[in-house]
């Protein structure tokens, strides 16, 4: 059931985000010709991460590190969307997981940077394509981040509340896709 529902997840992830159909190869620093405003692109891939923009009249556009994670069948069940925050701020950088609406939120998210700490993220919302976690990540984390390989993410599905869902979360590209963003001077 939860495998379900995450491939439905996934499928309207698929079709109300058309940017993961397009060809990952670097581009220049602002949106292609013939992207209209208001329209996201694809402005880099850097490793496992997408860098993503919204097209705006004006630079900069705003842009975010996207990923989308599988289970071990290879079925996509989340996705992971990091953004830069305002400096001097609490966080040095922010995330947003939107996971299956069969998740079981008062487990809440824990995510695991290689062998460090594990962290519990609770979830925010829940809207019609899934249900979202957001995180703030410190300095420190961002450099566990930049030096690690891979993060792991854990559910628990709703259906089997004895069980959980690891997700591996792809650090390649992590550092590289990182600087595109703070170098755009994304908002």
């Amino acid at each position: 059931m939860f495998v379900k529902n995450a491939l439905c997840f996934a499928v309207v992830c698929t079709l109300a985000s058309p940017i993961f159909a397009q060809e990952a190869t670097p581009t220049e620093p602002t949106a292609p010709e013939g992207i209209t405003v208001g329209t996201p692109y694809l402005r880099e891939q850097q490793g496992d991460w997408a860098v993503e923009c919204l097209r705006r009249e004006t630079p900069p556009e705003p842009c975010e590190m996207t990923q989308r994670l599988t289970d071990i069948n290879g079925n996509p069940v989340a996705d992971v969307r990091l953004f830069t925050t305002p400096a001097g701020g609490p966080a040095a950088a922010g995330a947003s997981i939107m996971t299956p609406l069969m998740t079981l939120l008062t487990e809440n998210l824990r995510m695991q940077i290689d062998n460090g700490p594990i962290k519990t993220y609770p979830f925010a919302w829940c809207e019609p394509q899934g249900c979202v976690a957001r995180m703030g990540f410190t300095p420190e984390d961002l450099a566990l981040m930049k030096s690690g390989t891979t993060a792991k993410i854990v559910i628990v599905p709703v259906a089997a509340q004895d069980q959980t869902v690891a997700l591996t979360l792809s650090l390649k590209g992590f550092t590289a896709g990182f600087a595109a963003l703070t170098a755009n001077g994304t908002p």
